[in-house]
């Protein structure tokens, strides 16, 4: 009797998979949440689509993962020094922001708004960037994109 597939055996399974369509020349990638693939015609067949299909969100997580850089954390730019919004206690914090709400009505397709997101979060690392006191310093570090649902 075979053991249940773990979220680890799953992550396993698509890496190997996405290894074995690389090796054989197929391009994969991703734009937010969709995956694209590129290969030259019958490369990819019904059983790979099936596979791909199977394996989505651990194949968009390895594609994140493949995004990632590390970025040790910088000092602030002159700009967002010039930007500081004052708190309570007297100090500043970088972080602050305006926030503003649209309020939108009728039919909302979800996937394409997740995907929009998702691509927004690759594509712009000003949005995964979060700040930090070290001291009397303030730095930013930037952290690497995650899986926006």
């Amino acid at each position: 009797m075979s053991r249940p597939e773990t979220a680890e055996d799953a992550m396993d399974k698509a890496g190997d998979l996405l290894f074995d369509l690389r090796r054989r020349g197929i391009r994969i990638w991703n734009e937010g949440t969709r995956i694209h693939h590129a290969a030259p015609e019958g490369y990819v067949d019904e059983k790979i689509l099936h596979q791909m299909k199977d394996s989505r969100e651990e194949i968009l997580l390895h594609l994140l993962q493949n995004n990632q850089s590390e970025v040790p954390p910088h000092p602030l730019s002159r700009t967002q020094k010039r930007f500081q919004v004052g708190t309570g206690d007297g100090r500043t914090n970088p972080g602050d922001h305006v926030r503003l709400i649209h309020r939108l009505r009728g039919p909302m397709d979800v996937d394409a708004l997740e995907s929009a997101f998702q691509e927004l979060l690759v594509q712009h690392p000003c949005l995964r960037t979060r700040f930090e006191s070290k001291g009397t310093t303030v730095l930013q570090q930037t952290i690497p994109p995650c899986r926006f649902k």
